[in-house]
This record gives structure tokens, C-alpha cells and sequence, in this order.
């Protein structure tokens, strides 16, 4: 009798049946950040808001945010926590990452939840090149602009190095994805190959890129006339011979208007003279 009795006050007692709810997950991801969208709803698809929704990252950490009036909530990871998360790739097999979404429930609705992989792969970036001028001489050599790019967009921030005559330069990318180097000022004549390179980081695959420049000697001839002969038909004549503003030893051409030419040699000092047997003449270096 005492048994039915209890049965009979369970049996009585009010039974509160909780709703489901449902939740919907997107997520956008550019070159520099993260996104996580979604929606909580219940059994009658009706929007759920004020609700605590917290995402969850393995092996990176946590978020939470409340739903608005419409059940839509939003996790938005800038430069620096995406830069950390994909780093979290080094504790996972592969690049692919799991992304869970949760929602506890509260008085009158049940738990939900919704899971998605994030791909991680790194990005790869455009690194352009350009050496202003080309074709320079010692006195003034080159300057060397790099630009680093994802498609149109300009990459700030990142580490570029230059290596070029034996010389490595490292600068930062400038709000506008630039960077520009100056060509070692101590180069000889001759052509030298300008390498430009991004090592990658851990959101970014590397990208380098090859530039060639000429450095050419830049020569000057100092010539006077030291005597004129009294036959007014001839000249002697001294100079000196300088390459990149240092003495410089070799042939001297003097040419005369009617083609005819008298060859003298600069010493080491680049100090030349000779007897010119005409007035109008012209030099040049080299035979």
C-alpha cells in the first residue's frame, strides 16, 4: 500500500521538458585574420539571444560571446591571435585544425553544439623586385625596391633580406609592403646579381626573386697644354687619367680632326704627356 502510494506522489509531480536548440557555424578566413559566425535557435527555429557561446581551439585556447536579439553571435581573431593560432599547426598532424562551437543551456533550453576543421596552410606571397637604375656607376650605385604582396594587397611587417657582392642587408616592409636597400657603395665595374629574399613566417610561405645591375667605371681625362712650339703646328700636351676619382694606368688616344691619333700611356699615377702636332684634337681613353 505504502509503495503505491509513492508511486502515485512521483507520478503527480510536475515533469519540465527542456527544448533543443540548434546551432549553425560558418567561418571566413582571409590572409590576416579569422572569423566564426553562427546562430542559436530552438526546436521551433525561433532565435535565441543572450545566450553565452564559447569557442573552443585545441591546443590555442578560448572565446566566448553572448548571442544578439536575432540568436546571431561572432568571433572575429585579429592579426596577432591568428598569428598564434597558426602556430597551433605544429601540435596537430597536418594543417587542418578543429574549430568547436558549444552552448552549456540554461533553464529551458538544452546543450548544442557544431565543430568545423579549420585549414591552416600558410599563405603564399608575391615578392617583387627593381633595381633603379640598372646601369650605374661607383659614384652613385643603385638602389634596390622590393614590395611584398598577397595579390593586391600590400604585406607590412615582414622581414626582407638582400644579399648582393657578398653583402647581406635585412629591413622591414613598410606599411605599403616596401622596403628599399642601397647597393654596396664599395663595388668594383662589372655585373653583379641582387638577391631578394622573405624566409616565410609562420602564417606565410617563403618568396624570393632575382634582379641583375651593371656597375660601370665612371672615367675622367684632365688634359691641358703644357707648351705651344713656335711653328704654331704642334702642342705638347699632359693630363692624367682617373677611374672612379683613383689614378688609373692605360692607353691614352689623342685623336686628331683629320683621324690621325698619337697613343701615349698613363703610368700608375695616371700622369700622361705627349707632343700633339696639330691644335685641334680630341682624347679619349683606350687605343
Amino acid at each position: 500500500m505504502l509503495l503505491l502510494l509513492i508511486i502515485g506522489l512521483i507520478a503527480a509531480l510536475p515533469v519540465r521538458v527542456m527544448s533543443r536548440s540548434t546551432m549553425d557555424m560558418q567561418l571566413n578566413r582571409t590572409w590576416n585574420q579569422l572569423q566564426v559566425r553562427g546562430q542559436l535557435r530552438d526546436d521551433n527555429t525561433e532565435a535565441v539571444p543572450g545566450a553565452q557561446i564559447n569557442l573552443s581551439i585545441p591546443k590555442w585556447g578560448q572565446l566566448n560571446t553572448q548571442t544578439d536579439q536575432r540568436g546571431r553571435f561572432e568571433f572575429s581573431l585579429n592579426e596577432q591571435q591568428f598569428d598564434e593560432l597558426m602556430k597551433v599547426r605544429e601540435h596537430h598532424r597536418g594543417v587542418r585544425v578543429p574549430l568547436q562551437l558549444s552552448f552549456a543551456g540554461d533553464h529551458r533550453l538544452g546543450p548544442s553544439s557544431a565543430k568545423q576543421m579549420l585549414d591552416l596552410s600558410k599563405e603564399f606571397l608575391q615578392l617583387h623586385a627593381a633595381i633603379s637604375p640598372p646601369r650605374s656607376n661607383v659614384s652613385s650605385p643603385p638602389r634596390i625596391l622590393a614590395v611584398l604582396r598577397h595579390g593586391a594587397d600590400p604585406v607590412p611587417g615582414q622581414s626582407v633580406s638582400i644579399r648582393v657582392a657578398g653583402s647581406t642587408m635585412k629591413d622591414t616592409t613598410d606599411r605599403n609592403g616596401r622596403v628599399v636597400f642601397q647597393s654596396p657603395s664599395d663595388q668594383s665595374p662589372g655585373v653583379y646579381q641582387a638577391h631578394i629574399k622573405f624566409d616565410g613566417s609562420a602564417r606565410y610561405n617563403a618568396a624570393e626573386s632575382t634582379r641583375q645591375y651593371t656597375i660601370e667605371r665612371h672615367t675622367v681625362i684632365l688634359l691641358s697644354v703644357a707648351k705651344t712650339h713656335p711653328d704654331q703646328l704642334s702642342i705638347q700636351v699632359q693630363g692624367q687619367l682617373k677611374g672612379d676619382a683613383l689614378p688609373l694606368a692605360g692607353p691614352v688616344a689623342i685623336t686628331i680632326h683629320n683621324n690621325e691619333y698619337l697613343l701615349l700611356e698613363a703610368d700608375k699615377q695616371g700622369h700622361f704627356e705627349g707632343l700633339v702636332d696639330l691644335t685641334k684634337s680630341a682624347v679619349r681613353w683606350g687605343p
